[in-house]
């Protein structure tokens, strides 16, 4: 259901280490939501849950005044849903721990180094995040030049922007904190190879879209493939049944031909 899926997961300890960190940004929230299901969804009450949370995360969500990262503890309110007017939605409550990402301009927050040019350095906070550290006008002595790809820097947050798509974050660069090489900084948060992502904070609830993918196209072929076999069987049966067809014309004009001539004998007998 979700359309928007990032490279990363985010798992339910890590999301809890995160709001025990001083400068992370993100706290947990123990709040009301709102879900509106459509009849379909009843198939499956508890992945159409999951599916209509999922659709919010690592966006900005006015209600919880920052960025869905995760939730967990679900509890419906009432096993009763309600229906407005003609409206085919049928409408719950649920209470849930939401992750909540809240970036705020002079905040300062940590990020590891993904790209770097004359004027710019660009970080990744959380494997997910993009943040831009424009080099400042007139400054010769620029932080940003002595930095590599891979380390891990402070700076402070200046600009944010939520009304678009996606959370766009702009800083000012203050530190450098360790100076690891990308192997041993991502494997703090080690990204993922898949496109796809599965944004689950609760353990064993998805199996993961590589394996889904797998599976699916494994299926796939075994389709394919019986599909091919009944064509093969089917044209074969079609063939048979013309060489059949076709030999018994044959059959048919040897009968007659044989019979012509015994009636021509017949008559020379007569004669």
């Amino acid at each position: 259901m979700g359309k928007f899926k990032i490279g990363i997961k985010f798992d339910k300890k890590f999301l809890i280490s995160l709001t025990q960190i001083e400068n992370s940004g993100v706290e947990v929230q123990n709040v009301k939501h709102h879900l509106a299901l459509h009849p379909i969804h009843l198939n499956n009450f508890n992945k159409s849950i999951r599916d209509l949370l999922n659709e919010g995360i690592a966006k900005y969500n006015k209600n919880l005044n920052g960025i869905l990262l995760g939730y967990s503890n679900i509890k419906l309110l009432s096993n009763m849903g309600t229906i407005s007017n003609d409206s085919p939605y049928i409408h719950y409550d649920l209470m849930a721990d939401f992750y909540v990402f809240k970036p705020e301009k002079g905040k300062k927050m940590q990020g590891i180094v993904n790209r770097k040019s004359k004027d710019h350095v660009g970080l990744l906070v959380y494997n997910a995040f993009n943040v831009s550290l424009p080099k400042p006008k007139d400054e010769e002595d620029w932080l940003g030049d002595t930095v590599n790809i891979g380390y891990e820097v402070l700076f402070k947050i200046t600009y944010i922007d939520v009304s678009s798509y996606l959370l766009y974050i702009k800083g000012e660069l203050i530190s450098i904190v360790s100076k690891a090489d990308i192997e041993t900084s991502s494997a703090k948060i080690k990204p993922l190879k898949n496109k796809k992502i599965i944004f689950n904070v609760e353990e064993g609830d998805e199996e993961p879209v590589s394996k889904k993918r797998k599976v699916d196209s494994e299926v796939e072929e075994k389709v394919k493939s019986k599909k091919s076999k009944k064509k093969k069987e089917k044209r074969k049966e079609e063939e048979g049944t013309l060489f059949e067809e076709l030999n018994n014309a044959n059959h048919s004009e040897d009968d007659l031909k044989a019979d012509v001539g015994h009636k021509k004998k017949k008559r020379k007998k007569k004669d």
